[in-house]
């Protein structure tokens, strides 16, 4: 990563954190509200408040809510010390805060409520994010008896999906954070550390570089990559052993994910022969994606080129997902999804393998589907030839 490219990723990153209205695409979330006849919507998730209220909220602590009309007035309502926040980047004039008592749910849904009367709502077909849940529609609807009342997941997840170009720009910055984070933490360490050392290291280059949080660090050595979900221990990193990582921070609220393996000192000819094996299979699925292309068709094709491998087994049930405000965001690569890859999406491909008594081998990449396939956005690695390396990283 040079120079030029980390002022420009912090440039990036900044615009995000103080004007969030190029990450939001006003006019196609209106679209799919019309198409699914509703007059209004209400976010309620940290994910989908972020998305159309131009704030970043993880949605843990209170509740917020996004009231959007179909014209595309809105009204946002938040605990009073997030509000103070959000008044910082969103765009909605209209934000309705509550102080913490004991009985938020009920002065937040009165306020909702409020708010659909002052939309003039009181007889429309409203959506509401999630399950409709008798506490959460039952106050609303006595105070508007005469609206109906639907799930709009359908409509935020059509929509996010498929991302702005604002928010392809910021990924583009966020990936190349990322890559370079694992990359200097591998840089910095030598046999003998901990995996709980290198782990920090990575992390912290990842906030260095940008990143506001970290969202996971996975990070283990030899046969203890092979425990999947594993924290980093205070192991030691050996020689000969295969270093494995699974890495994502999170940027203005998106989340990266990335996964490589490193050798220690010198990886065996079987590592080596197993590593390069799989970075064959990354690359021609890579190159093999192609917008239109239905996601079974992408499971299909990771399956024939592990057939074709010597012996790798993909040991998950999806080879791949959807990404952006959560780490698994719409799309699936499996064999049962019924996803379609459209222009626009982000989308994580990840085949794997685990060598018993070695080490996990994991590839991750994140790319953009374009009009004519895919373009990868931690591109490091990205030669004439070649998209991934087929080399292992050595940490000395």
């Amino acid at each position: 990563m040079t120079a030029d490219d980390s002022v420009q990723s912090r440039q990036i990153f900044d615009r995000a954190r103080r004007d969030r209205s190029h990450l939001f695409d006003r006019e196609r979330f209106q679209g799919a509200m019309a198409d699914d006849g509703f007059d209004a919507v209400v976010a309620l998730s940290g994910m989908n408040v972020s998305y159309t209220g131009g704030v970043f909220t993880k949605g843990e602590e209170t509740p917020d809510a996004v009231l959007t009309r179909a014209d595309g007035a809105q009204i946002l309502i938040s605990a009073e010390d997030y509000a103070m926040c959000f008044k910082e980047t969103t765009w909605i004039e209209d934000v309705r805060p509550f102080r913490h008592n004991d009985d938020i749910d009920g002065t937040f849904l009165g306020l909702l409520a409020e708010a659909i009367d002052d939309l003039g709502l009181a007889g429309s077909r409203i959506g509401i994010e999630g399950p409709l849940r008798p506490e959460t529609v039952e106050p609303l609807r006595a105070r508007a008896p005469r609206a109906s009342w639907g799930d709009a997941r359908p409509v935020f997840d059509r929509v996010r999906r498929v991302k702005t170009p604002g928010e392809i720009e910021l990924y583009r910055a966020a990936m190349r954070c990322t890559q370079a984070a694992v990359r200097r933490g591998w840089a910095e360490s030598r046999a003998g550390d901990t995996e709980k050392t290198v782990a920090a290291r990575i992390q912290a280059a990842g906030l260095e570089l940008g990143a506001d949080w970290t969202s996971h660090c996975q990070m283990q050595s030899g046969p203890h990559s092979t425990v999947g979900m594993a924290a980093s221990l205070e192991n030691p990193l050996r020689e000969g052993e295969v270093v494995h990582v699974d890495y994502g921070g999170i940027f203005c609220g998106y989340r990266t994910d990335f996964a490589r393996n490193a050798s220690v000192v010198k990886p065996t000819p079987a590592q080596a022969s197993i590593y390069a094996r799989l970075a064959d299979i990354q690359h021609h699925l890579l190159d093999s994606l192609q917008p239109g292309m239905p996601a079974a068709e992408v499971w299909a094709l990771n399956e024939a080129a592990f057939r074709r491998s010597a012996g790798l087994v993909h040991p998950w049930a999806l080879v791949g997902h959807g990404i952006g405000l959560e780490i698994h965001e719409g799309i699936t690569l499996s064999a049962e999804s019924t996803d379609v890859l459209e222009p626009g999406m982000l989308i994580n491909v990840e085949p794997s393998h685990f060598e018993p008594g070695d080490a996990r081998y994991h590839i991750e990449d994140t790319v953009v589907v374009t009009e004519s396939g895919v373009e990868i956005l931690a591109n490091a690695e990205v030669t004439g030839s070649s998209l991934v390396s087929t080399t292992l990283q050595i940490i000395p």
